[in-house]
């Protein structure tokens, strides 16, 4: 005889666990642009005590290796994903601020986020 309370448990174990893998593959897809956000907000004025002339910068790194527009370093990242660099760009000094760099791999990008990027590589967050 089947044992309907064990076969309960187990389905609502199951479903318990599928529900958690969804919630975080929601999370990466509905709130990647808060994620951007959130990374910049977390640094900005700590950074701009050190360089005032800095501007918040998130660049798709995908279409500007398309154009050619890079040297390559391997370092054994995946050539075949979207990466979405978020950075910190010195206008006094035109440099970028290495050490406040991040890098993302994004799989599928929110509507969000596709929106905020429009038909733009890069945005620039004030």
């Amino acid at each position: 005889m089947l044992n309907y309370k064990t076969m309960l448990d187990t389905l609502i174990s199951f479903f318990k666990r599928a529900w958690d893998f969804i919630k975080k593959i929601a999370v990466a897809i509905f709130n990647f642009f808060a994620n951007i956000v959130n990374w910049f907000k977390a640094r900005y004025n700590r950074i701009k005590q050190k360089h005032p002339n800095i501007k918040a910068v998130s660049i798709k790194l995908k279409s500007l290796m398309d154009q050619g527009q890079y040297n390559e370093i391997s370092i054994g990242l995946d050539d075949n994903k979207d990466y979405i660099a978020n950075t910190f760009y010195d206008e006094s000094t035109g440099e970028i601020i290495e050490e406040e760099t991040e890098i993302i791999k994004t799989e599928n990008l929110d509507e969000a986020t596709k929106s905020r990027f429009g038909n733009k590589e890069m945005i620039v967050l004030t």
